[in-house]
């Protein structure tokens, strides 16, 4: 995407974003060798794959800090699953263990017992 918008305050810091597609994971590499080149900045990727896997990644001075990374993501409570994402064989359908949101095109009969 262009970047249209100038640094915006968060507390005392100010910050820029940029968002950006990568095909085949995240832009590791890249980050840990930009913060070299920019030691006084704290980088901050956040990401997310399109089936649902993502996390979130802190880069400074040339050197990952930070990162959490997670399997699942429900969409409509943003709970995290960091273990095996919860899904049906059966029906491709995924209930979240935090607010019950669910997402099947065709509930199988075990999962039509559940929302029912």
């Amino acid at each position: 995407e262009t970047y249209t918008e100038g640094p915006t305050e968060n507390g005392e810091n100010l910050v820029v974003y940029y968002n950006f597609n990568t095909p085949w994971g995240i832009a590791d590499e890249a980050l840990i060798k930009l913060s070299s080149q920019y030691p006084d900045l704290l980088f901050t990727l956040s990401y997310e794959e399109e089936t649902g896997w993502g996390g979130e990644h802190e880069y400074l001075r040339g050197v990952r800090l930070l990162g959490s990374e997670y399997n699942w993501k429900c969409r409509e409570c943003d709970y995290e699953e960091t273990g095996e994402p919860p899904y049906c064989e059966e029906c491709d359908y995924d209930t979240c263990p935090s607010c019950g949101w669910q997402e099947a095109d065709e509930p199988c009969e075990q999962h039509k017992k559940v929302s029912a």
